[in-house]
């Protein structure tokens, strides 16, 4: 009796990994469930590529008000020279991860891609032409998921740089307002020490 149980026991395990039933996809929907994922990450890429230019206007106009009310050297105080030249650093901090948000690092793709652009441009029209006709390949299935890796990682770089860039920007913000200030203050022939 106690055989018995232990082998319906072990059948019960061995066909279930905590009670869930292993699913067995076709190759063509293991394809869609791949592509959707890698739909989303180019989303979140596309994302990341929206925040560069609305906050890349800001730190530019900043940095334009700074230069248009720059008083003559004559009049310029330490304090003054300290905290404008850290606003103009956090701003240009800011833009300078904004460019990396626009032009992430990445590596040579260690092999061809069907699925990415630089990867197609290096086979021969004939080629590529032939791969491609040959339909859904485990192949595909497998540059497919290489390239979901691929776009993650460019997502997480960009967001690590809009990350950086918005700190950089928000941290130099009060300086550029004190600096504003003193700037103004310096034209309206206020002392300001």
């Amino acid at each position: 009796m106690t055989n018995n149980n232990d082998r319906e026991n072990a059948k019960q395990k061995s066909s279930s990994t905590d009670g869930v039933k292993p699913y067995r996809a076709t190759l063509a929907t293991r394809y869609e469930i791949i592509d959707g994922i890698l739909s989303r990450q180019v989303g979140w890429i596309s994302a990341a590529d929206s925040k560069v230019a609305p906050v890349f206007a800001i730190d530019t106009a900043m940095l334009s008000v700074i230069a248009a009310i720059i008083p003559p050297s004559k009049s310029w105080t330490v304090i003054m020279v300290v905290v404008t030249c850290l606003a103009a650093i956090a701003l240009l901090g800011s833009i300078i991860f904004l460019v990396g948000v626009t032009f992430p690092r990445m590596g040579d793709p260690k092999e061809q891609s069907l699925i990415f652009f630089g990867g197609i441009a290096c086979y021969e029209e004939d080629e590529c032409i032939e791969l491609l006709s040959r339909g859904l390949t485990v192949g595909l299935l497998e540059d497919a998921a290489r390239q979901v890796h691929i776009n993650a990682t460019i997502a997480r770089k960009k967001y690590q740089y809009v990350k950086w860039a918005m700190r950089f920007l928000f941290c130099g913000m009060p300086f550029w307002l004190w600096s504003i200030f003193m700037l103004y203050a310096s034209h309206s022939q206020t002392p300001f020490k």
